[in-house]
């Protein structure tokens, strides 16, 4: 019916993300702000199959970039300074990326086909 709805308790709110689906992985949201990755630059590799990016992060505050996968699968990550991770469920990747330093990070995900 095109509607999407979800019953919130008292002083509880949600924020819906919609993009259109890419043919490679792309950010979908953060869990840092209400604009949900918009602020983040981000860009595609198509020869060497990578998704990198610049995100500020604010010391001891971990960032969760939530990647739709479109077909790939992650195979490594890399940050120009602190700590990353990822864990792969279905279509979705979540990147967490730490810092004990509040400074901008340069990350990169590999992928294969």
């Amino acid at each position: 019916n095109g509607k999407v709805s979800r019953p919130l308790k008292p002083q509880q709110s949600l924020v819906y993300s919609l993009r259109k689906k890419l043919d490679h992985p792309q950010v979908l949201s953060t869990n840092r702000h209400i604009m949900q990755g918009m602020l983040d630059q981000t860009a595609w590799n198509t020869d060497s199959l990578t998704l990198a990016g610049k995100t500020r992060v604010v010391a001891g505050n971990p960032i969760i970039l939530s990647i739709a996968a479109n077909g790939f699968t992650p195979t490594a990550a890399a940050i120009s300074s602190g700590k990353i991770h990822f864990a792969h469920e279905g279509n979705i990747v979540k990147v967490t990326i730490y810092s004990e330093t509040t400074t901008e990070v340069e990350w990169s995900i590999s992928w294969k086909k």
